[in-house]
């Protein structure tokens, strides 16, 4: 595709071309076509290798789930698997330790996917200390940092790009939180999300 992966995007020190809207609806984009896997098709179809760089990106940004060399047919609950078959840091941990995998496979590596696209680090990394950037995430809100002092794009930064004002900061505050929100969701950790964002809104 034109405009490669959304993980070369991301992690290339190409990320300043996607502001906040663009990351949006790539998000959005994205979960489209996981939904049409998991609910539109006639056995529902798991992925298994959901992640930023199966992600590709055509000539207007508009995201594309691609690579479904692993992907699998499931019907009538989990289907178990001799190997695990996706990439480190994506992995839901019921789906390692089991190996039967169905669709919250793919919404738990989807949601790693957000936080890479809201935080712009990758879900493997010395920094996190053998932890992957799920639990980098819980453990840094667990401790002294905010929320917003993890995302990429600042409340005020977004606001700038998209020439708005005020309106515009309290806006893509609350999307920045909507998008934490929704990647804990994913990953299982919703109610450490909202227990570690006391004091901010999240609608």
């Amino acid at each position: 595709m034109l405009n490669g992966s959304l993980g070369d995007l991301l992690h290339d020190n190409k990320g300043s071309v996607l502001d906040l809207p663009m990351r949006y609806k790539i998000a959005l984009e994205a979960a489209e076509g996981l939904s049409y896997l998991h609910h539109d098709c006639v056995s529902s179809i798991v992925h298994r290798d959901v992640k930023s760089n199966n992600i590709l990106m055509d000539e207007k940004f508009g995201a594309k789930v691609a690579d479904f060399g692993v992907a699998k047919a499931v019907e009538n609950g989990p289907k178990s698997m001799s190997v695990i078959a996706s990439s480190c840091g994506y992995i839901a941990l019921e789906y390692a330790y089991t190996l039967r995998v169905n669709e919250k496979s793919d919404i738990y590596s989807f949601g790693v996917v957000i936080l890479e696209l809201v935080i712009g680090k990758l879900p493997i990394d010395p920094e996190y200390n053998e932890k992957d950037l799920v639990k980098w995430v819980c453990r840094d809100i667990e401790g002294t940092k905010h929320w917003f002092t993890l995302c990429q794009l600042s409340p005020n930064q977004s606001s700038v790009n998209e020439g708005g004002g005020e309106d515009a900061a309290r806006s893509s505050t609350i999307e920045q939180g909507q998008a934490g929100k929704l990647a804990m969701w994913c990953a299982g950790k919703l109610v450490t999300f909202f227990v570690l964002y006391a004091g901010q809104q999240v609608v």
